[in-house]
């Protein structure tokens, strides 16, 4: 919907403000759930803590904000025309024979299918750093509930900046080079996580860390550390989901726009369990959850470095 609910220049900044408003929406629900449900000793709405039922209540709120939200788009966004065939089997065939067609024709659009692989890759390490440094915080850092909800906030602070971040990437430099800016940003925010722990900073030891302020979490060194790096790689990860849009929306043609985005979707729900994967093997090689992060700098890199070898997705949109 993005080459139709915005003009060409507008794009990237569409792109970007699309992520930053859906994150404003997740700092609004979290900082309700944090207020209303998790710190009072006696929730809202009469929930039992000793039940969990507090913690049960989150999908509710998620599903009922993800409702809400949706209605917008349904009834405001400017969609593409219609093209008048009705919904049939038919349908079906030829939009999953155009994507075969691409596949196997993949030398047409070359630039195109080169990005597909370059953002598959990255996306995938993206998806681990966005995901499963929750489940490396709590597990390294030992943090608790408040804390990972807190941390979670500051994540969602970091999409809104990113969101706005990416817009002007792309407006200065081209969402390819853009996305290479992010791409490098994000391995320095891994790099700092993976050399993070209760008792290190940038994989030096801090001999018996103490609290440099007198806030409720986050007390020592370490732990702010680990926070800043954090909030660095969820910033540029999250204005590289905006840039990676708006590349696409500059190396795809116009006429196939619908099934290069069709095929990115697929090319990335189809390869999303390899980040995890390489994540599950070497925590299970090295009985180490920091050298699990290591093959995701070279999903990091690989994505990078195939970024090279394509042309286009420069400031202004290539003209029709």
């Amino acid at each position: 919907m993005l080459t139709s609910a915005a003009k060409p220049r507008m794009q990237p900044m569409a792109s970007g403000m699309a992520l930053s408003l859906g994150n404003v929406t997740s700092i609004a629900l979290l900082l309700f759930i944090l207020f209303a449900l998790m710190l009072p000793d006696q929730p809202l709405f009469g929930l039992s803590k000793e039940a969990f039922e507090p913690d049960r209540m989150v999908p509710v709120l998620v599903a009922v904000n993800f409702a809400i939200c949706a209605v917008p788009l349904f009834l405001f966004s400017k969609d593409a025309p219609h093209s008048g065939s009705k919904a049939s089997t038919a349908s079906v065939r030829a939009g999953v024979g155009s994507l075969f067609w691409l596949i196997r024709n993949w030398k047409q659009n070359s630039d195109a299918m080169i990005y597909l692989l370059a953002r598959t890759l990255a996306q995938d390490a993206g998806g681990v750093l966005l995901i499963l440094c929750g489940v490396y915080a709590a597990g390294v850092m030992g943090w608790d509930g408040t804390q990972m909800l807190i941390y979670g906030l500051l994540g969602c602070v970091a999409g809104l900046i990113g969101g706005v971040l990416a817009g002007w990437l792309d407006e200065t430099f081209g969402p390819k080079i853009a996305f290479q800016i992010e791409i490098a940003g994000s391995v320095v925010g891994l790099i700092g996580i993976i050399g993070a722990s209760p008792t290190k900073i940038l994989f030096m030891t801090v001999a018996d860390p103490q609290a440099v302020w007198d806030g409720p979490m986050f007390t020592t060194l370490p732990e702010l550390v680990f926070v800043f790096f954090g909030f660095l790689g969820f910033v540029f990860q999250i204005a590289a989901w905006s840039s990676s849009r708006t590349l696409l929306t500059r190396l795809a043609p116009a006429s196939q726009m619908g099934a290069f985005f069709g095929l990115a979707a697929l090319a990335g729900n189809s390869t999303s369990w390899l980040g995890p994967m390489f994540v599950g093997i070497f925590t299970s090689v090295f009985h180490s959850q920091q050298a699990g992060f290591v093959p995701v700098t070279l999903l990091f890199a690989a994505g990078f470095i195939l970024l090279l070898f394509v042309k286009g997705g420069g400031k202004e949109p290539v003209p029709d």
